[in-house]
């Protein structure tokens, strides 16, 4: 596991706030958000109502050094002028740190259209995840222009994951070779699924795992399969071959 904590790379996260009259610092405010959300709570009110019923002791343990935790106000304010950019870099980069340290680890790469994001002038936000099953975390995350055009934000992704001794793994649309050779080429390893868009390796394959031909082009009777045993001449029907 990191060594590192999630509050330290909250610390590295600039302050959008003027220094005069913040009560709160930004990684107390953003720690006791995460706390809340763990806890079930889905909404700025619900958390600020959770904060209200910690303790001061559970407060100095979220950096809140005050008696009291922040309102929603004041987490609203705060979390309106935060770049959403930067906050999911920092986040993608205590992932990235916990998932290094794992051992034989796996890295999803899914492309998911945001429920609920599509306007009237705008079309839904189609986003690509990279997963890690072994830290359950998602260490990186980029905007796709629609599910055919996840592998442009695939390739992108890749300059940063740390695929160096883990497996990616994917839908057909990332069976390709330059992207294959690049995951090589940093130490790591692929499955891929490989369909009609992918023709004549999909054929390679087939022919690959397909079940033997006997020279008479009958499948499974290769070599020996039903070969008589009798010294080469096959029985007559009805009679039994001599020894």
């Amino acid at each position: 596991m990191s060594s590192v904590s999630l509050f330290e790379y909250f610390e590295k996260i600039a302050d959008p706030r003027r220094p005069a009259g913040t009560r709160y610092t930004l990684a107390s405010i953003l720690a006791l958000i995460v706390a809340a959300v763990l806890c079930g709570r889905t909404s700025l009110r619900s958390i600020a109502r959770r904060g209200k019923t910690l303790t001061p002791e559970q407060l100095l343990a979220l950096g809140i050094r005050r008696k009291r935790a922040p309102g929603q106000t004041a987490m609203h304010e705060l979390l309106c002028r935060l770049p959403a950019t930067e906050v999911e870099n920092v986040l993608g980069a205590w992932v990235n740190e916990l998932a290094s340290a794992q051992p034989s680890r796996q890295i999803v790469l899914d492309g998911k259209t945001l429920r609920a994001s599509a306007g009237s002038e705008y079309p839904a936000l189609h986003l690509l995840a990279a997963y890690c099953p072994r830290v359950s975390g998602v260490l990186s995350q980029l905007p796709a222009d629609g599910k055919d055009n996840e592998i442009t934000a695939a390739k992108t992704m890749l300059k940063t994951l740390p695929v160096k001794g883990a497996v990616v793994t994917g839908d057909a649309m990332f069976c390709q070779r330059a992207f294959c050779e690049n995951i090589s080429q940093k130490g790591g390893d692929f499955l891929f699924i490989a369909k009609e868009n992918q023709p004549a390796l999909l054929k390679d394959i087939e022919a690959a795992f397909a079940p033997s031909l006997s020279p008479k082009g009958k499948h499974g009777q290769g070599k020996g399969a039903d070969a008589p045993r009798d010294g080469g001449k096959k029985a007559r029907p009805g009679r039994v071959p001599k020894s």
